[in-house]
C-alpha cells in the first residue's frame, strides 16, 4: 500500500520527499510487520507525512517517529503493591 494514497493534492510534497516518505513508510511497517491493509497503515502515513511537512527528509528519522508515535507510554508505578 503506497503512501501516495493518504497524500493530498494540497501537500505539495515534490518526486523525492514523496520517494523517501514511501520508504519511511514500508520501512515502519516492516518493523511493525504489518502485511496488506491494517489499521495501522493511515496512522503511520499520518505521522509521516506530519514530520515531513517540517522539512525532515531522512526516511530512516521518519520511520523512527512514526514508530514512536504509534507507542502507548510506559506503565507509570504508582508505589503501590497489592498482596502485601
Amino acid at each position: 500500500m503506497p503512501i501516495r494514497l493518504f497524500l493530498k493534492q494540497s501537500h505539495g510534497f515534490d518526486d523525492e520527499a514523496i520517494r523517501v516518505m514511501g520508504l519511511a513508510y514500508e520501512f515502519a511497517r516492516s518493523e511493525l510487520r504489518i502485511i496488506g491493509e491494517n489499521n495501522l497503515n493511515g496512522a503511520i502515513a499520518t505521522k509521516i507525512i506530519e514530520l515531513a511537512q517540517t522539512g525532515e527528509r531522512d526516511a530512516d528519522k521518519l520511520c523512527d517517529f512514526a514508530i514512536e508515535g504509534l507507542r502507548p507510554p510506559p506503565a507509570v508505578s504508582t508505589g503501590w503493591s497489592s498482596g502485601t
